[in-house]
């Protein structure tokens, strides 16, 4: 009885029934666009036709390996690697940063804080939960320094500090959407 050998045809309809979804969604997961998804898996299926041996189209790393070297061809062909750069006689101006005012004393840096923190008016945040914020974001303290400086736990600091950002962010949300409606 003869045994039937596969052709490279067929082995390559097999491979096709078997991966080509994948690689179409692979690809779309690279470029987020199913009309350049296709027409990549289109080169890709045609390129592996052409130039893979039947020991190659069946091992399925050497595909999606493929797959992605056809989508970087296409992203380096289809972007603009540099910007276009125009020359001009003159520079331009500076943009000079404004110096920053650190509190000399003990004061002025407490009115400092009082004063970043009626950024959230009418908003009333708990002492603790503002000292932390406070060390952390203008000072750098970690939360354990934090901690063993205030008398709480990591934790607890760590917790504070979280829920108060949350807190300070929707204040600024409406603050801004407030702003916004007034002018």
């Amino acid at each position: 009885m003869p045994v039937h050998t596969q052709s490279r045809a067929e082995i390559f309809d097999e491979v096709i029934v078997e991966h080509s979804g994948a690689i179409l969604h692979y690809l779309y997961s690279r470029c987020n666009d199913w009309g350049i998804a296709e027409d990549l898996a289109q080169t890709f299926w045609a390129y592996v036709f052409r130039k893979f041996t039947i020991e190659a189209m069946q091992q399925k790393r050497l595909l999606y390996h493929k797959a992605k070297q056809v989508f970087i061809d296409y992203y380096r062909k289809h972007t603009q690697r540099r910007p276009n750069l125009t020359f001009t006689d003159e520079l331009p101006e500076a943009v000079l940063m404004p110096e920053a005012s650190e509190p000399s004393s003990y004061e002025a840096d407490s009115e400092l804080f009082e004063r970043f923190w009626d950024l959230f008016h009418p908003d009333e945040y708990e002492e603790i939960a503002r000292q932390i914020f406070w060390l952390h974001e203008r000072y750098g303290y970690t939360m354990v320094q934090i901690s063993e400086r205030l008398g709480v736990s990591k934790s607890t600091a760590h917790d504070k500090l979280t829920r108060l950002k949350a807190e300070c962010l929707e204040r600024l949300e409406l603050n801004s959407q407030t702003d916004e409606y007034d002018a």
